[in-house]
């Protein structure tokens, strides 16, 4: 095994960045962690858990926080393990578990008055399709606001089914059917089909999403501030502010303004949903290294499963599209077969 290791002077680079993050308030509070398969390599932190209140306390790398879409690489795991446990396969059809997902159309266009265009899918929406986001849902269209969560990561989720409430948000302008972007599996769209994941795995095992990975990541890891629920004991430990830079426009906002907030959460939304530290977050990562380089306890997955997370499986199209979004230099046909 490759010895890896960050120098002293990188490690105090890495940390003014963060400094400098917090010094011109472009952020209230950040932690940071690398970490390789042996151990943690560098952790680090700045500012404060409330903006601009020294009161409040530091931030550090075990201060819990709404760690948002990276909930999505937790739910994959889920979503992997449940095709180990055989109860689903990459190719299953996802509407014989979603049937609201059994119809979708295709938006494309907009007519003058904002209408939209659209037509039926020809492909059916596989489970692959939703771990590596070839499925064609999307967060936001021509239309939608670049600068907030779309309204059904935001809604409260009362209904009493709220997922056939939460596609019936997304199903918006009396659309025939859930819209999609293009057909699945042709090009790659970041949106809500870790959240598809999630319910899937709620309606095979009859279990919430909180309850299954609780069993079988968050125990086994020893994850004790990772959840979907902001509980009393977390609460008190959470950095409660943020900030974000878009479109050029500084601003600072609360980011827990809706059910998010509170433990009493009826959707569990897998693309969005958990809290957790980077402490804890880095435990899983050191994880998944430590299954691909066979040195793991108790491993959650096996080795196939964790190599699948990084196999190829995106259209040429689908490459460039995420590499548009992130920044990434284009590969043909990069990607992952089971998650991006």
């Amino acid at each position: 095994m490759v010895n890896i290791s960050i120098s002293s002077e990188a490690k105090e680079q890495i940390q003014q960045v963060l400094d400098d993050a917090t010094k011109n308030k472009s952020l209230p509070g950040l932690a940071c962690g690398i970490t390789s398969a042996d151990g943690e390599l560098f952790v680090g932190s700045s500012g404060t858990k409330v903006f601009d209140d020294p009161s409040s306390g530091a931030v550090d790398v075990d201060t819990v926080e709404w760690i948002c879409s990276e909930t999505k690489l937790i739910v994959a795991l889920a979503g992997l393990k449940l095709i180990e446990q055989g109860k689903i396969q990459l190719d299953t059809p996802v509407a014989q578990h979603l049937p609201e997902l059994a119809n979708p159309v295709i938006i494309e266009g907009y007519s003058p008055d904002g209408k939209a265009i659209t037509r039926p899918a020809t492909t059916a929406i596989t489970f692959q399709h939703l771990l590596n986001f070839t499925s064609g849902l999307f967060y936001i269209d021509k239309e939608g606001p670049v600068d907030q969560l779309p309204l059904a990561c935001t809604h409260s989720h009362k209904e009493e089914n709220p997922i056939e409430f939460f596609f019936k948000i997304i199903q918006v302008r009396d659309l025939p059917g859930v819209p999609l972007l293009f057909e699945p599996g042709t090009n790659w769209a970041y949106g809500f089909s870790s959240d598809c994941v999630g319910f899937i795995v709620e309606r095979i095992t009859k279990q919430t999403l909180e309850e299954y990975c609780k069993e079988h990541i968050f125990g086994p890891l020893g994850l004790k501030s990772t959840s979907f629920y902001l509980t009393p004991d977390l609460k008190r430990a959470c950095n409660l502010s943020h900030s974000a830079n878009l479109m050029g426009r500084s601003r600072v906002h609360a980011v827990y303004g809706s059910h998010i907030l509170t433990f009493e959460v009826r959707l569990h939304l897998g693309g969005i949903g958990l809290f957790s530290t980077r402490r804890e977050y880095l435990t899983v990562l050191r994880h998944l290294l430590q299954i691909s380089a066979g040195t793991a306890k108790d491993p959650i997955l096996s080795a196939q499963s964790v190599a699948s997370l990084f196999e190829p499986s995106l259209s040429d199209a689908g490459a460039a599209s995420l590499s548009k979004v992130f920044r990434f230099r284009t590969y043909s046909g990069s990607g992952a077969r089971a998650c991006v």
